[in-house]
């Protein structure tokens, strides 16, 4: 009994404990004998039903026979510790087979026991207990060697002999973002290790050849969403019993953090040795400790002339306090930063523009340890911020000169009209005639002026070709030579090689006569030298940085030079201003210049100035050469006088009345029957409800509500056949192309005279669908 109390210990009661034999009596007599011992018992008459029992709850022991139907036991036995769920229940074997053989064969399936029969039940009891505490010692030593292993805080891996893991922690699983058993008997490679470095997975290799680790190897994981994580792991090989059962343990440690801290340092030591910026850290008494080649550049002085002497900024900061180094000494012995602009000349003579910041570095219980100062050259953006400044002001100017000559059209078009109305009614010999002929002359001249208004806001309308500047100027210069005096001596150097650009020969036709004449009011009076030269040039980098309206390519040169009075910076800063003129009242109008500007920046070209008082000026004008030759774009001349006449009827849409009442009565003359309307709200309407349909529209473009293009898009859609005319005292306004689907189907610049209107609606009224 003592012996029986000693083995039936307290936590092996009611283990559940399945005996497999097809033996009945058997079953009965171990059966009843189990369950007096406190057991849950559980029966199966064969292999396979205690499979079966065993996967649908598995039991803490078997007690197998071997000969049996359907399946034996060896069978049932390997069948069992091939499952994951089912190889640690510990199996012992009853068999009358007692020979060495089939007890060695018993081992080999699995089994932990062997016991012959005929059996003593309580060799039976004694053995059950004995393996049923040696499974419990085992569990509770797994369960806590997997406590630790989970909650390490260091990934932790088990593989195989072959690179397979066998076993991963749930910090690794974690650290690589896969769930629980998703890497279980996976190799080492899907970790994605050897497609970075292969270091780890060779690693792997020599340890479970039995190798020792020198050091931890520092690979990239791959986590599962593709991500790298940087790692360093720490192998060994773990033997377990005998040496057949071995396992190769990893301890994963992920030091993404810790490299890039170090890569961060190292691209800060970078950055600030690569820095465009003038960078130079001094100690708390302004000694400079560090410089960076920018510095060194900027300056220069070599970093080991700069090391351990003041800061030049802070030069006489300490005694004196005035001037700005001693501002800044104090601002920043405060504890406070300083910022501003620090203007000096460079060893060759050359002004710059610095802009500085200037912070203390403060470090816990010591206070201000340092100071860092980053300055930066500004003297070229100064520069740009000017142009920009500058530009703005001609675009403002440019918008307000277009907005100006707009209404001025719209006022001369009535002018020109009633003139035109009122000429034809007078006697071919009266006397009026002569003062109306005089109006239309002066309209003519106004005309021009606008024309020079809307080139020099880039309104304009050209007819751009494929030309050669040089042509062009020596045609120019022969009327120029005409023109001046003879003291003045003009000299050309037009080089023939020069590409083609893309152009309004006009244009280029009035850039030389402005500037020619320009250059030879600042010389009357004197023997001048006027000197016109073309050159063709690449547009580098450096020449970039200061014109940002460029792109680098190949450009034509045009340079006009005289050596007359000169200009001072004030009145070059304003020359390209509509109106500004250095010439006496009545002596110019101050458009010249302007117009240049409005046709160079058309061209996407540029213009600089370059003059002193007493030597001369130099307009340098720069153009982009054409890419390829094209085929002038300008219109055949028709010949023949058409039929202006017609008696369609033709609604006329304007917000000027005078420009209406005009147009009524020069149409109503040639025949037509004309409707005229200041509100194009109202056009709309008309069209919508009129029992009489219009053959034609005339609408101008810069009207209140609704603009002419957006009117032309309106009556497409209610009336897709009617065409539309678009009057505009600029066609840069306008804002779609003649023709296209629901636009107009052409265009008149204002001030207009009746015969272009005229002819544009007999042209227009022609191409309708089923037109008169």
């Amino acid at each position: 009994m003592k012996n029986q109390d000693t083995w039936n210990r307290p936590e092996l009661q009611d283990c559940d404990v399945l005996i497999v034999d097809d033996n009945p009596e058997n079953l009965k007599v171990l059966g009843d004998f189990l369950a007096a011992q406190g057991f849950n018992v559980r029966i199966a008459r064969d292999g396979s039903k205690a499979v079966a029992s065993a996967k649908a709850s598995p039991p803490d022991l078997i007690l197998l026979d071997i000969h049996m139907p359907v399946m034996d036991g060896y069978e049932a036995c390997q069948i069992l510790k091939a499952t994951p769920s089912l190889q640690d229940i510990p199996v012992i074997f009853l068999s009358a087979l007692g020979e060495t053989f089939n007890v060695v064969k018993g081992f080999e399936c699995g089994g932990v026991d062997y016991i012959t029969k005929p059996f003593e039940l309580e060799e039976v009891r004694i053995r059950v207990n004995t393996h049923l505490q040696i499974r419990r010692l085992l569990v509770e030593s797994r369960a806590g060697f997997r406590s630790s292993f989970e909650q390490s805080v260091v990934g932790m891996f088990h593989l195989d002999l072959d690179g397979r893991i066998i076993a991963a922690n749930r910090r690794l699983y974690g650290m690589l973002g896969y769930g629980p058993h998703e890497l279980h008997m996976k190799a080492i490679d899907a970790l994605g290790a050897a497609a970075s470095d292969s270091c780890l997975t060779d690693a792997v290799k020599r340890i479970a050849a039995g190798e020792r680790m020198e050091a931890p190897v520092e690979a990239e994981y791959r986590k599962k969403d593709g991500q790298g994580v940087l790692c360093r792991t720490t192998l060994s090989l773990v033997t377990v019993g005998s040496p057949r059962d071995r396992y190769v343990a990893g301890i994963v440690e992920d030091i993404s953090a810790i490299k890039h801290a170090e890569r961060s340092l190292a691209r800060q030591a970078a950055a600030l040795e690569q820095a465009a910026e003038s960078i130079v850290i001094t100690d708390a008494d302004g000694i400079v400790q560090y410089v960076n080649p920018a510095y060194e550049a900027a300056s220069g002085m070599a970093q080991e002339d700069c090391l351990g002497r003041r800061f030049p900024v802070f030069d006489s900061a300490h005694e004196d306090g005035d001037g700005q180094p001693g501002e800044i000494w104090r601002t920043i012995t405060s504890g406070e930063p300083w910022k501003g602009r620090i203007a000096g000349v460079r060893k060759e003579g050359k002004g710059y523009v610095e802009e500085y910041s200037i912070t203390p570095v403060r470090v816990a219980g010591a206070g201000i340890v340092n100071y860092v100062s980053v300055a930066r050259d500004i003297t070229g953006q100064l520069q740009l911020e000017e142009q920009l400044r500058q530009a703005q002001k001609m675009e403002a100017i440019g918008t307000l000169a277009a907005g100006i000559a707009h209404d001025f059209n719209n006022v001369l078009s009535g002018i020109v009209g009633f003139a035109e109305l009122a000429l034809d009614e007078l006697p071919a010999d009266g006397s009026a005639r002569d003062s109306i002929g005089e109006i239309l002359r002066a309209s003519e001249r106004a005309r021009e002026l606008i024309a020079q208004i809307l080139a020099f806001s880039r309104h304009k309308e050209s007819r751009v070709a494929s030309i050669h500047v040089q042509d062009v100027v020596r045609d120019t210069l022969k009327l120029v030579q005409r023109s001046i005096s003879p003291s003045i001596e003009v000299v050309a150097e037009l080089a023939d090689d020069c590409g083609p650009v893309m152009a309004d020969p006009s244009g280029i036709h009035q850039i030389v006569m402005n500037l020619c004449t320009n250059a030879y009011h600042s010389m009357q009076g004197t023997d001048g030298r006027l000197n016109v030269r073309i050159t063709q040039t690449e547009i580098d980098k450096e020449y970039l940085q200061g014109h940002p309206n460029l792109l680098p390519g190949t450009y034509i040169r045009l340079e006009v030079s005289d050596t007359g009075h000169g200009m001072d910076k004030a009145t070059m800063q304003r020359i390209f201003e509509p109106y500004f003129t250095t010439k006496g009242v009545g002596k110019g109008t101050g458009l010249g210049l302007s117009t240049v500007h409005g046709i160079v920046k058309s061209l996407n070209g540029t213009i600089n100035v370059y003059s002193e008082v007493g030597v001369g000026s130099t307009f340098a004008i720069l153009l982009p050469v054409a890419q390829r030759e094209e085929p002038s774009g300008l219109p055949a001349h028709t010949k023949g006088t058409p039929d202006i006449s017609g008696n369609e009827r033709i609604l006329f849409v304007d917000d000027e009345e005078s420009i209406c009442l005009f147009v009524e009565a020069a149409l109503s003359r040639l025949g037509y029957k004309v409707v005229t309307l200041t509100d194009p709200v109202h056009a709309l309407e008309l069209l919508k409800s009129s029992p009489i349909p219009f053959d034609a529209v005339v609408t101008d473009e810069v009207m209140p509500g609704i603009r002419g293009t957006e009117l032309c898009s309106h009556i497409w859609r209610i009336k897709p056949n009617l065409p539309v005319i678009l009057c505009c005292g600029y066609p840069a306004a306008v804002r779609s192309t003649p023709g296209e689907e629901g636009t107009f189907a052409a265009s008149l610049t204002k001030p207009m005279n009746v015969s272009d209107l005229a002819r544009t609606i007999r042209e227009v009224v022609g191409k309708k669908p089923n037109g008169k």
